[in-house]
């Protein structure tokens, strides 16, 4: 599964301060800046907000059917329920999920 917009979603955190230049063809005078409140594609950190919002959302979110993290590799994550087995594997804005059901 291909996550389009990935860098798109993640939250910059309240305490990191990241001002861009406009981009040309905005309607703002030349030298004008805006404050990030999400990352964008470009960003060396939006790659590593990306990972803490989706781990958070896979562990956070789908609580309920009791997914872990490896201890060996901290991109996958694992459910166990009953004789149910999920597997969910990040690369970068791709998750591979597999299952037995």
């Amino acid at each position: 599964m291909d996550v389009a917009t990935a860098y798109l979603n993640s939250i910059l955190p309240k305490g990191e301060v990241i001002y861009m230049e406009m981009p040309p063809g905005t309607n703002n005078p030349p030298g004008t800046v805006c404050r990030l409140n999400r990352t964008l594609y470009g960003l060396k950190q939006s790659g590593r907000y990306w990972n803490i919002t989706v781990t958070d959302a896979i562990l956070r979110e789908l609580a309920e059917l009791h997914f872990r993290r490896s201890e060996f590799d901290h991109c996958m994550f694992i459910s166990r329920v009953g004789s149910t087995v999920v597997i969910i594997v990040i690369y970068v804005d791709d998750l591979l999920l597999f299952s037995n059901n």
